[in-house]
């Protein structure tokens, strides 16, 4: 089967793309052509970039251009898209549905519904233009690309293609968690029928980190931005003595985070991923300080891989994920203080943290082999369909 992956990099790496990268891999493996239409949001310098993909929110003929020249040339049997914004955009949806390639969306996060794409806003979740019928307070907030101007465009864009119909030509779409799956479906129109939860996977061919001695730090892997709480995580560690944090990854507050990087906190930036690895299977704890309605942060399934504990907020999503792992310990969502206490607690307790014998919940649905069963399958019933 040929099938073309489209997505648009985001200036900072994050769990999408470790996911793009896995998927790109296995489909290669299991003997499938991966043809790819990628942008990267890095190329945006100019002030005429910008002008370009505003207007490229309604239609942009240099995508329909190289769109349809690549799937005249490919023949895909399937498009797989991921992010489209900003340099792709929903034109691509119209160029697969003129070329009769079927469609399928994969939700990281919740653009279709926030143009920020987290629900978050001012240091908390933000549910405005979910809960309204009009949605141009992300307009009165800044929140696309912390521009007023900006968030007009793409919210004008946005409205012109659900009143055109372009994005009821995705034929499925893909969720990683059964949260966030049943927050669409609550909040906007979309069909049950055209839904499906198939979780994130972990490359197995990365093999499992030999058993080494723990070290006393917790661990901090992911974006460097507001929503991930990563500020009020070195906060409390600044309060503390004798507890030690790594931060592992880089972002729009990276500036802000190095100023932290002090006597127990360290600032290590981004690494590669079996480095990564090696860090959470040494660390006390993984703590997943999130201040938003986390879809399925891949530095979680990373830590059940290891065998590691994990700090998690007990908002919805992490309470329907699976709880066989002991070491899932949870603190009250947005309440910092609390989450202050358990590291304490768990530090007084690093022992037994260390020496627990925990069955790994590295198995469905998280392997390779589920997550290909599942997604192939779909592709061909789509293939056949169309």
């Amino acid at each position: 089967m040929k099938i073309l992956l489209i997505h648009n990099k985001y200036k900072y790496r994050g769990g999408e793309e470790v996911y793009i990268e896995n998927l790109i891999s296995l489909l290669k493996k299991e003997g499938h052509i991966v043809i790819t239409y990628f942008k990267d949001s890095r190329d945006i310098k100019l002030f005429t970039d910008k002008l370009k993909i505003a207007f490229g929110l309604f239609w942009n003929p240099i995508i329909n251009k190289e769109l349809t020249r690549l799937i005249k040339y490919n023949k895909p049997d399937i498009a797989h898209f991921n992010n489209i914004y900003p340099l792709i955009g929903a034109t691509a949806y119209r160029v697969c549905r003129n070329n009769k390639i079927p469609i399928v969306q994969h939700i990281h996060n919740y653009r279709f519904m926030c143009a920020k794409g987290f629900l978050f806003r001012n240091g908390k979740v933000c549910e405005l233009c979910v809960d309204s019928k009009i949605s141009f307070f992300s307009v009165i907030y800044g929140c696309y690309h912390n521009s007023r101007l900006a968030s007009l465009f793409f919210n004008i864009a946005s409205f012109f293609h659900n009143i055109l119909g372009t994005f009821r030509l995705i034929d499925k779409f893909v969720f990683p968690s059964e949260f966030t799956k049943k927050y669409y479906i609550r909040k906007i129109d979309l069909p049950k029928n055209k839904v499906i939860v198939i979780p994130y996977f972990i490359n197995t061919m990365m093999k499992r980190i030999a058993l080494m001695e723990k070290k006393d730090y917790f661990l901090f892997v992911g974006r460097l931005s507001e929503e991930k709480g990563i500020i009020q995580l070195l906060k409390i560690f600044k309060t503390l003595q004798k507890q030690k944090l790594v931060v592992i990854g880089d972002g729009p507050l990276r500036k802000e985070v190095e100023k932290y990087n002090i006597n127990n906190i360290s600032i290590v930036g981004n690494l590669p991923r079996h480095t990564v690895l090696k860090y959470i299977k040494k660390s006390i704890a993984v703590i997943i300080s999130s201040n938003w309605y986390e879809v399925l942060p891949y530095v979680y399934l990373e830590a059940i891989k290891e065998k590691t504990t994990i700090v998690v907020p007990n908002n919805d999503n992490f309470k329907i994920l699976p709880k066989k792992n002991s070491k899932i310990i949870m603190y009250k969502f947005l309440d910092f203080g609390n989450l202050k206490e358990k590291i304490i607690q768990i530090y007084r307790s690093r022992n037994k943290y260390r020496l627990l014998p925990v069955k790994s919940l590295f198995q469905n649905p998280y392997t390779p082999a589920y997550h290909y069963k599942h997604l192939i399958f779909l592709y061909r019933k789509l293939v056949r369909s169309s």
